[in-house]
């Protein structure tokens, strides 16, 4: 694990590829504006993508997305064929991960009440894993935010047993992430 990675605790191997591959968005940011670091994430996740599986994401490049956004700021989902009226159409079979992220506001005064509202989307969203990424320049306030969000879906009741979310905070004041994950 490379040494510029906070975790704080146990991940599973997909978290942990997650994380690894955001490590290296530095690499892949082509400018400095929240775009430029948003389209970055969404081309680390693209190439952890399921193989079959498609991706929803409006940011992403026409040929390595399947549609525009769908409910998330990023979807990997899988679908099934059917029969339907004698046609045979996809269907929603599974979604793998979402993702929302939330760059820049920090800055303004009620910073956690505006990312609060887009967190919280994470949890209404049926997926194996959800991804949840924000930015600030004080670490203080990354892992107070965190445990905010984990009391919110522990109060939540219809986040269930054993569904996960993945925190990924850009530590402005670092340069680096900082990752923490929950499981109900």
């Amino acid at each position: 694990m490379n040494s510029n990675i906070n975790k704080t605790n146990s991940f599973d191997p997909f978290e942990d590829r997650i994380c690894e591959k955001l490590n290296t968005i530095e690499s892949k940011i082509k400018g400095d504006s929240n775009r430029d670091w948003t389209v970055a994430v969404f081309e680390i996740l693209s190439e952890l993508k399921k193989i079959n599986n498609k991706i929803a994401c409006s940011k992403l490049d026409e040929k390595l997305k399947d549609c525009g956004e769908w409910l998330f700021d990023y979807v990997e989902y899988s679908e099934n064929q059917i029969i339907h009226n004698q046609t045979e159409i996809s269907i929603l079979s599974d979604i793998h991960l979402i993702a929302e992220i939330e760059w820049s506001f920090y800055t303004q005064k009620n910073y956690f009440i505006d990312i609060k509202y887009d967190f919280e989307k994470l949890l209404v969203g049926k997926s194996n894993y959800r991804l949840f990424i924000f930015e600030h320049k004080d670490l203080t306030f990354i892992t107070e935010s965190i445990n905010s969000f984990k009391t919110i879906a522990k109060n939540f009741e219809k986040f269930e047993t054993d569904e996960r979310i993945l925190f990924a905070a850009w530590h402005k004041g670092q340069g680096k992430f900082y990752f923490e994950n929950f499981v109900k």
